[in-house]
């Protein structure tokens, strides 16, 4: 109370009363300084009104008996009718509030009981939404533009390096919290309805020993403060009405009207000319088209359809593009120092078939289409070998040296369907058993090269990093993702082993004795699976030794999971990035293993009501009632609720959808 008062509010209380005392008596005086005083900062109370009518009182004691007289005495009624249609909901409104503090909302309106629940769920939707958006941000940018063109380019748009695999400190779709099956307390249900709040400031610091103490003014004090309002607003009302009535005369005599001027006529002079209709006609002159000039016959050939239809045809293209050349079958022979392919390529139309090999690994010394010599070979800057074959179906046979040591990567830029291989002295990888390839082939030389023979030139040896990101929640995954880190010049083929219980869901990757075979075409940088994990007690992690890379560990694990790591220490992750959970760099022969365990949940009741609501409109012939129910449940069941005798279901929603719900008696089973 004290604190709603302002500086511009007592000035006003005291011009009020005082103005009370010098026109109606010492006794007005005090009434109205009380009752300014209960009533000025309460809402809804006269304040404006109240000075408006002793404006038109004071006025009307002072102004001489004439028209502005006459006009002050219907101001000051109309202030006080004014003063009276004010007056009387706040009279109203103050007694419920003493009488039945319960019915009066507070001055910023009820709040629902549904409000906070709702306003929590739209704001867990919104960052999930968010979350979502970031994630496929996220992935979308991870992928190289560049690279995947000329992936495309070469023909390996259908190779697993192509598949998505989220790379460690990317964001990734958040872990479920908790298990849909699993039975979580709820907990008690707790009120979300707000009342009335008074906010308590300080202008200095407050000291942490100091003490607060609220004194509250219980039910009876407000009412009797509640009736005071209203008695000394209708005391004040009467003192004014009743001196109204005292000061009630006889209306003066009418003041007598004074002589009519004669208007002053107008003059004589001409009267002004009309206007034009200037506007038409120029609306009318806009709207006329201008005059047409016929251009000389003959000035517009050739005409732009017959450009565009010699547009047309000199930019057409076959109909099987882009797929105009397959190779159906391919044999492979490797003996000694010499590697022959021999490709059944079928065209419908001229089309440039892209040889197996290139620049930095291999590339044929002879080309043969069928048994003549190939007439039209083109190299390209990226090293691949393209041939140009005519429509129908050919025999292309490509031969040429192997180096004398150490292995040989063929890309293969156009898959063939079917492949054959023949060899001596050699071990192919890179082909399946079903005669499918992968996109790069890789020859290893079983038998040495002889001692007189000059070793092959110092060349980088291929190097990767393996980074393996474990996610643990209902189901157990694993994002692998291999990184070049050498020149991406040449062809690589790696078998890197699987973890116990990994599975590959990951279509066209080929796995032999628990170890997955990757194949890295020249240009591409990384490729990667997706795979699953089985569930188990214990998960050993192990950096394996004399191999072509380096690994890299993340594990991130949802709150139903307790792990323990055990081995070399994690590295430390950066606190205001969202990441895993441990992440660790190991060398060759460190290991860590992780001991998981799934903690119970403790007993309780799966279902809390949180709120409920009744609405009940009595009515002539029949009552309506509304029963509005907020419930939180981890588990899905069955709520039952219990009809009065004689009441008739006629409407059941749940989540604002409604549901052709029936009742059983008295019961209602949602």
């Amino acid at each position: 109370w004290w604190n709603r008062w302002t500086l511009l509010d007592l000035f006003f209380a005291l011009v009020a009363a005082v103005a009370f005392g010098r026109l109606y008596g010492p006794a007005a005086f005090g009434v109205a300084a009380l009752a300014l005083a209960l009533t000025y900062t309460e809402p809804g109370a006269p304040r404006v009104a109240w000075l408006a009518v002793l404006a038109a009182e004071a006025l009307s004691r002072a102004v001489p008996a004439g028209r502005f007289a006459r006009a002050l005495r219907l101001v000051r009624a109309a202030a006080l009718a004014w003063l009276v249609v004010v007056a009387v909901p706040f009279a109203v409104s103050a007694l419920r509030a003493g009488l039945y503090p319960a019915l009066v909302p507070p001055a910023g309106g009820p709040i629902p009981f549904e409000a906070a629940s709702r306003e929590a769920d739209d704001a867990v939707a919104q960052a999930q939404e968010a979350r979502a958006g970031k994630v496929a941000e996220a992935q979308r940018l991870a992928v190289d533009e560049d690279a995947m063109e000329r992936r495309r380019s070469l023909g390996y748009a259908e190779a697993p390096e192509a598949l998505p695999a989220p790379a460690p400190g990317t964001l990734e779709p958040a872990l479920p919290h908790a298990d849909p099956a699993a039975r979580i307390t709820t907990g008690p249900g707790l009120p979300t309805w707000t009342w009335e709040r008074v906010n308590l400031t300080w202008s200095g610091p407050v000291e942490k020993d100091r003490q607060l103490r609220l004194m509250l003014l219980p039910p009876p004090v407000n009412a009797l403060l509640a009736m005071a309002r209203v008695v000394l607003v209708g005391a004040l009302i009467a003192v004014v009405a009743a001196d109204l009535w005292r000061r009630r005369r006889a209306p003066p005599p009418p003041f007598p009207a004074a002589p009519e001027t004669p208007r002053s006529g107008a003059s004589d002079g001409p009267a002004p000319p009309p206007v034009a209709p200037t506007v038409l006609g120029l609306a009318l002159a806009l709207a006329l088209p201008a005059p047409l000039v016929s251009a000389p016959a003959g000035a517009q050939l050739p005409t732009p359809e017959i450009l565009e239809e010699l547009r047309d045809r000199l930019l057409d293209t076959e109909p099987c593009q882009p797929s105009c050349v397959a190779i159906p079958r391919m044999r492979l022979e490797a003996r000694g120092q010499t590697l022959r392919l021999e490709l059944a390529v079928e065209a419908a139309a001229d089309a440039a078939l892209p040889l197996p090999g290139s620049a930095t690994s291999w590339l044929p010394a002879e080309v043969r289409v069928g048994a003549e010599p190939a007439r039209a070979l083109r190299r390209e800057a990226d090293g691949t070998l393209w041939l140009r074959v005519g429509p129908g179906v050919a025999t292309v046979t490509a031969a040429g040296p192997l180096p004398p040591n150490g292995s040989v990567a063929l890309p293969l830029p156009l898959l063939p369907h079917r492949t054959e291989a023949e060899l001596e002295g050699f071990e192919l990888f890179g082909l399946r058993p079903d005669g499918g390839v992968e996109p790069t082939l890789q020859l290893v030389r079983l038998e040495p090269a002889p001692e007189d023979e000059a070793p092959p030139p110092a060349a980088l040896p291929p190097f990767v990093r393996v980074d393996r990101t474990l996610s643990l929640g209902l189901t157990w995954a694993a994002h692998v993702q291999i990184r070049r880190l050498s020149p991406a010049d040449e062809a690589l083929v790696l078998d890197v082993p699987l973890l116990p219980g990994e599975s590959i869901t990951t279509p066209g990757l080929e796995v032999r004795d628990g170890r997955a075979r990757v194949s890295l075409a020249p240009g591409a940088a990384s490729a990667g699976w997706t795979s699953v994990l089985a569930v188990a007690n214990a998960l050993e992690l192990v950096a394996p030794e004399g191999v072509p890379w380096t690994e890299s560990w993340s594990v991130r694990a949802s709150p139903i999971w307790h792990h323990a790591p055990d081995g070399i220490p994690p590295v430390q992750a950066d606190p205001t990035r969202p990441g895993p959970d441990f992440a660790w760099r190991p060398w060759p022969g460190e290991r860590v293993r992780l001991a998981i365990e799934r903690p119970a949940g403790i007993g309780g009741a799966t279902r809390t009501l949180d709120a409920s609501r009744l609405v009940v409109r009595p009515g002539a012939r029949s009552t309506d009632a509304e029963l509005a129910l907020t419930l939180r449940s981890s588990q899905g069941g069955e709520q039952r609720v219990t009809l009065p005798e004689g009441a008739e279901l006629q409407r059941v929603a749940i989540d604002s959808a409604e549901l052709p719900i029936r009742q059983e008696g008295r019961a209602v089973v949602l």
